[in-house]
Order: structure tokens, then sequence, then C-alpha cells
């Protein structure tokens, strides 16, 4: 489980890998997208190389009784 400070580091990452990808015509990468290049390669940041050790793209299961 993420902790809330971790978690709130890295959606700024992904906000600034979109950011950082916009064209001419105003397109940029996906949200899912930028979670997989980041979960792949990782990304070198001002504080440091980041790479998450687990998926972050993934969601919770969800319960049997279809809620």
């Amino acid at each position: 489980m993420l902790v809330t400070d971790e978690l709130e580091r890295l959606c700024a990452i992904v906000a600034a890998m979109k950011i950082c990808t916009i064209n001419r015509k105003w397109g940029h990468l996906s949200t899912k997208r930028t979670l997989e290049l980041l979960e792949k390669h990782g990304v070198e940041t001002p504080d440091g190389f980041v790479k998450p050790a687990y998926n972050i793209d993934s969601k919770p299961p969800s319960s049997s009784f279809g809620l």
C-alpha cells in the first residue's frame, strides 16, 4: 500500500511527465502509458532516480458480490 507522501510524489511525477510530452497539437501521453513508462524505465528527477518497485497501475480486486 502506498503512503500518502509517496502517492503525492508519484502523482506529481506523472503530471510533470504528461506536461513535458505535450506536442504542437496539445496531445500528450495518456496516464496509463505514463505509468507504464515509469514502472518499466523509471525517471530521473532532481531528487534522484525514481522507479517504483511495485505495480502502481493495478486496480484493487473487486468483491465477489459485484460491488
